[in-house]
């Protein structure tokens, strides 16, 4: 890979992809997710006092990191550029359709992480604020994922949101477009879920 530029094209693995999902830059970003080959869209805007260009005001749940409208459409890489520096400040929307995406409570997701790593299981996740920690597993692999804490974003109809939108902020980014199953994920999660009903997770 040879991208000197922040915004110039992007490809999967190495150390500009890398660079690219740790900094701030969502032009460089949203690139780099492209070419993992997640669907990019752009998304309302976080502006401080008016709050999420929705026009919710305070009552916004994701105030500035959800979908302007959908279906939305997912810009090509040649398109990125130009739309985002249109939008500066527009969350980076993606649909569920490359990966599903289990979205728990935070501390939860910390410690199921933590037992991840330990056993070498390459799962990117992703945190929003301080309330909720999403874990992206092969798509169409979470069926057994959800219930309890835990849900499931599957399929073109689901989304997220992606860093750098506002509060979002990436603990493990993905670091190739292989992503473990859900029956990888499966037994650490039963165990950090059995800890937490004991008080044990998250110590």
């Amino acid at each position: 890979m040879t991208a000197t530029h922040s915004h110039d094209v992007i490809t999967s693995g190495g150390v500009h992809m890398t660079r690219a999902l740790h900094g701030r830059d969502p032009i460089a970003s949203a690139q780099a997710y492209n070419a993992l080959g997640w669907p990019v869209m752009i998304g309302h805007r976080w502006r401080r006092g008016p709050g999420c260009t929705c026009g919710q005001g305070p009552a916004c749940p994701t105030p500035g990191a959800h979908p302007i409208a959908q279906p939305s459409v997912p810009l090509t890489a040649d398109q990125i550029p130009a739309a985002l520096e249109a939008a500066p400040g527009a969350a980076l929307i993606t649909s569920c359709t490359a990966f599903d995406a289990v979205v728990m409570p935070r501390a939860l997701g910390m410690a199921l992480m933590v037992l991840l790593d330990h056993y070498h299981v390459p799962a990117p996740c992703l945190t929003v604020d301080h309330t909720t920690a999403t874990v992206l597993v092969a798509p169409q692999t979470a069926y057994g994922l959800c219930g309890g804490p835990c849900t499931v974003r599957r399929g073109g109809a689901d989304w997220i949101a992606l860093p750098p939108s506002y509060g979002i902020r990436w603990d493990t980014p993905p670091t190739c477009d292989v992503l473990p199953t859900g029956e990888r994920v499966r037994p650490h999660l039963a165990q950090v879920l059995k800890l937490a009903g004991s008080g044990e997770a998250g110590r």
